[in-house]
């Protein structure tokens, strides 16, 4: 009878005799490593959790033409966020702290405000000539660096 390189595993041959212990040790050698995978497994899946200072998330939104401040809240403290709009291309990026920013793909005057709360960040337009991030119908993608909570 021929055995498997990895395992050790029974690989029978047509004039091979079948025995039931042979069927027995192949369960037991798959049954201690797939209990080796588990315990690889959940050590990886606890060091992963101590890696980076972050989180990454990310939201849409589709705006509803009403120019009225708008806020996103996240399950926890946004760092940094990245808001673009996806039809014309408006986007903007502020980092915790930031009062106010301007849009990439404007004209360079105008300019929004921010608020931040624990969770969520408000803006607020300054001058709604030049740009609005609440275009009705347009989607908008919202990436964010968040805090990592303990």
């Amino acid at each position: 009878m021929n055995q498997t390189a990895n395992y050790g595993l029974s690989q029978w041959e047509t004039s091979d005799r079948i025995l039931m212990e042979d069927f027995n040790s192949d369960n037991s050698k798959i049954d201690a490593a797939l209990a080796g995978l588990d315990t690889r497994a959940a050590a990886l899946e606890a060091a992963a959790g101590g890696f980076g200072n972050c989180r990454v998330y990310i939201t849409s939104y589709v705006g509803g033409g009403t120019r009225a401040p708008k806020t996103v809240s996240f399950p926890e403290k946004p760092l940094l966020v990245m808001v673009a709009n996806q039809q014309d291309g408006y986007c903007f990026v502020a980092c915790r702290g930031m009062a106010e920013v301007y849009p990439h793909h404007s004209s360079g005057t105008a300019k929004i405000t921010l608020t931040w709360a624990d969770k969520a960040l408000t803006w607020h337009y300054a001058d709604l000539t030049n740009v609005n991030m609440d275009e009705k119908g347009d989607t908008y993608q919202v990436l964010a660096l968040l805090e990592k909570g303990a």
